[in-house]
Formats: structure tokens, C-alpha cells, sequence
């Protein structure tokens, strides 16, 4: 396992929970050499930035592997935070041992619609 860093500014996982302005998060942080907390409640503030990145589906033909505009960025609202949901939160300070923070951006990781046209369909016409 890699060491985590000194500093931790940046946090993410699957939402648990959402209360208020808090979002409860299951962290992402798989390192067995140090015990860190695995619950982090995050606040949103006012000026706290929350965007979407809306994974695009690869294009054919791309190189297996190919990163390069992976992701749509654009502006997020606090209802578009799901529970169940991937996010990734940046904070203001060092984050590594807090429990609890003060998110300054929440990014929302939105996938793409994986079904085929004709179930897409098929699920929005009701059935007689």
C-alpha cells in the first residue's frame, strides 16, 4: 500500500447520509498502516462550490486507457448530492485526522446512463 500523504486536503466517497448542510461520507481511504477516520461529516457552507463531473461514455475508438476529456464539468446544485451517490470534497485545511469539515468544493461524480435507448423506453412506458 502506498503511505497516505503528511497533508490531506482533498476526501473521497459514497455518500451515506444527508442531513441539513451535513453530507456523511464513507471515505475512500484504504491504508491499513494508519488508522484514519473512515466517517467524515462534511458541512456545506454558503460559499461552498459544488460541480458536476458527468462522466462521458468512451468514444469508439479511443485507446484502451485514454483519459483526456473523461469528464463534463458544470455547475452542481446541493440537491444534486444523492445518497449512494460518489463525491469528492476539497477542504480549506488539512483534513487528515478531522472527523468533520467544511467542504470548499464538493465535486458530484455522475455517470452515464448505461442502458440501451430501447430499455430506456421501455421503463418510462407503462405497461398494460
Amino acid at each position: 500500500f502506498p503511505p497516505v500523504p503528511e497533508h490531506l486536503y482533498v476526501v473521497s466517497g459514497v455518500v451515506s447520509d444527508i442531513s441539513g448542510d451535513i453530507v456523511t461520507i464513507e471515505a475512500d481511504i484504504s491504508n491499513p498502516f494508519e488508522e484514519l477516520p473512515k466517517v467524515r461529516k462534511v458541512k456545506i457552507a454558503e460559499n461552498t462550490v459544488i460541480v458536476r463531473m458527468e462522466r462521458k461514455n468512451p468514444e469508439r475508438g479511443s485507446p484502451p486507457g485514454a483519459l483526456s476529456n473523461v469528464y463534463i464539468q458544470s455547475s452542481g446544485l446541493r440537491a444534486d448530492i444523492k445518497q449512494g451517490g460518489s463525491i469528492t470534497v476539497t477542504a480549506g485545511e488539512d483534513v487528515k485526522q478531522n472527523d468533520s469539515f467544511t467542504a470548499k468544493k464538493i465535486e458530484i461524480v455522475v455517470l452515464p446512463n448505461t442502458l440501451p435507448a430501447d430499455t430506456q423506453r421501455r421503463k418510462q412506458t407503462p405497461t398494460r
